[in-house]
């Protein structure tokens, strides 16, 4: 199996410029709020999205896998994860490709931007809302520089008006300045502050629960050795964080993967471990173990696994996404 990078680039801004004018002749309304970021170079990872009217949710997606068979990228999976729904594929070549449709208040913590529909720019063949695009990738995602960003002067939200000021002007943020962008978020909008606080708390129970994919187990250490290559190869910095050898008998790895065990804890037990894992949740290690490619060495019974027994390199590639699509 080859992977072609350059062909992977060029086919991406062709299945993208061909979703733009499906979505058109389709008349549904929608802004882009990430993987513009190197736009015209490349396009990001993935295309983050919000359409205006979420009662089209499956039409979009519709819309997005005609445009991937109509390029003959026949490897799609549909997820839906606590950030959204997506749309993931691989091509020929095992390259990446994803959409994902956020919803229409983008939220960090009491923090959230709704996008404004009046006020969308473009950015080459896309459009952006400055303020919704500028708070998920400087101010949740934490990107460093992104140049077209840099000429819009947002007025409103002021909190994320004098974030994008200090980010633009000064090297580093502290804790008095978050303070003070915290307050007057707070003050000038405490209803809806209350509200992304309490939705912040019930995406974090969801991500807790979350299994990226399902735990994989070797037949013999020469299918391991082959299938860890394929991962980092194909599925590292998309669909992958990491490749973790675990062991199910960790607390945070056994709670990760509670959906696949077999014999349940009784409630109380349930219940005070969720307790327990919400607060090393917020570790943002976690949050890379919780992405890894996660396998074991030694068969675990007590555990649905999900087990790769050939060594030949295209069923190897197959079995991985079986264990994604669980």
């Amino acid at each position: 199996m080859k992977k072609n990078l350059n062909k992977n680039n060029l086919l991406k801004f062709k299945l993208f410029n061909l979703f733009k004018k499906k979505m058109e002749k389709n008349k549904i309304v929608w802004v882009v709020v990430g993987g513009l970021n190197n736009y015209p170079k490349q396009l990001g990872r993935d295309m983050d999205i919000v359409i205006k009217d979420k009662n089209k949710i499956n039409k979009v997606q519709s819309i997005f896998k005609s445009c991937l068979k109509d390029l003959n990228i026949n490897h799609i999976m549909y997820k839906e994860d606590f950030y959204g729904n997506l749309i993931i594929a691989f091509d020929k070549y095992n390259n990446y490709y994803e959409l994902h449709i956020c919803p229409s208040r983008i939220s960090s913590g009491f923090f959230s931007v709704e996008i404004n529909w009046s006020n969308l720019k473009p950015v080459g063949e896309y459009w952006i809302n400055p303020e919704s695009y500028i708070f998920k990738n400087y101010f949740s995602a934490r990107k460093k520089n992104i140049k077209f960003l840099n000429k819009y002067n947002i007025s409103r939200p002021l909190w994320l008006k004098l974030f994008l000021h200090f980010k633009l002007n000064e090297k580093k943020r502290n804790l008095l300045f978050f303070t003070l962008i915290s307050l007057i978020c707070i003050l000038s909008g405490p209803k809806v502050s209350f509200l992304n606080s309490v939705l912040w708390f019930k995406k974090k129970i969801i991500k807790m629960k979350y299994a990226h994919s399902k735990i994989f187990f070797f037949k013999n250490k020469k299918i391991e050795k082959k299938t860890i290559k394929i991962v980092r190869k194909y599925f590292l910095g998309t669909w992958f964080r990491d490749v973790k050898n675990i062991n199910l008998d960790n607390f945070v790895y056994k709670n990760i993967f509670n959906k696949f065990q077999k014999k349940k804890d009784n409630k109380i037990i349930n219940f005070i471990s969720m307790v327990l894992l919400f607060f090393i949740s917020l570790n943002k290690d976690f949050t890379k173990a919780q992405m890894s490619f996660c396998y074991i060495n030694n068969k675990n019974t007590n555990f649905n696994l999900h087990e790769i027994k050939d060594d030949n390199e295209k069923r190897i590639f197959k079995s991985i996404l079986d264990g994604i699509n669980y």
